[in-house]
């Protein structure tokens, strides 16, 4: 029994292992040192990246969802999400929600 390729159908268009969201085509700017660490790796069989003199243009085919929203603020300020507006903002709404829930208490 392959189960392979039924698998490798199943999660084509996830990125991780998630296979949950809607397909997006999906826009990043990858500022250095992210960019060369990225470039160097296949992330998505969908993945197409374009050599800047600052960094690399990141382009996937990809479903939108928390596992995406994570890896990309993993990249810290190195990225920058051009588009979908949707992940953008949903990437801000998660940065915002770690900032909140780790700001310092004030001393009484």
């Amino acid at each position: 029994m392959i189960l392979v390729p039924v698998f490798l159908g199943l999660i084509g268009l996830a990125f991780g292992s998630l296979n949950m969201g809607e397909v997006h085509e999906v826009e990043l700017f990858i500022r250095e040192p992210m960019a060369s660490f990225v470039e160097e790796r296949r992330l998505h069989s969908s993945q197409r990246t374009v050599r800047k003199e600052d960094g690399i243009t990141l382009v996937m085919q990809v479903r939108l969802n928390d596992e995406l929203t994570r890896w990309i603020l993993s990249l810290g300020g190195s990225v920058q999400v051009i588009r979908p507006d949707l992940l953008q903002e949903s990437c801000v709404a998660a940065a915002q929600n770690f900032i909140s829930a780790n700001k310092p208490k004030k001393s009484a």
